[in-house]
């Protein structure tokens, strides 16, 4: 489908060319995006590199800020997420049939009648100090 975009005399290497799949953006770029606001559909051939993406934006941010508030760093973000802020507990779940995505404050999976395909995208006990 990207060469459609591309157009089909351009030769992109699309393993790593982040130019032409963001997903394959390194970490130090990602950490630097605006807050986003990232919708799919449940049929749509990109839900998986959305929720990817996404996942990989939110841990580059919060590597970010443990860097700068171990370098002694300020900034509203550091604030939010310092002695004044609790850091975040949340687990994010995602299911793939029903194209929704659940927050829980234990990593118990979600209980809800018809949704059983649950996947954690978000996991606080890999990244403590965020």
């Amino acid at each position: 489908m990207a060469i459609m975009y591309i157009g089909p005399h351009q030769n992109p290497d699309f393993a790593t060319d982040y130019h032409i799949s963001p997903i394959l953006a390194p970490s130090h770029l990602l950490a630097q995006f605006p807050p986003l606001l990232m919708q799919c559909g449940e049929k749509d051939p990109f839900v998986d590199d959305t929720v990817i993406f996404a996942g990989r934006i939110r841990e580059a941010k919060r590597a970010r800020k443990v860097e700068r508030r171990e370098s002694g760093a300020s900034g509203p973000e550091i604030e939010a997420a310092g002695a004044g802020g609790p850091a975040s507990k949340e687990f994010v779940w995602f299911s793939p049939s029903k194209g929704r995505t659940q927050t829980t404050t234990t990593a118990a999976v979600p209980s809800i009648d018809g949704v059983d395909d649950w996947t954690l995208v978000s996991d606080p006990r890999l990244n403590p100090g965020a």
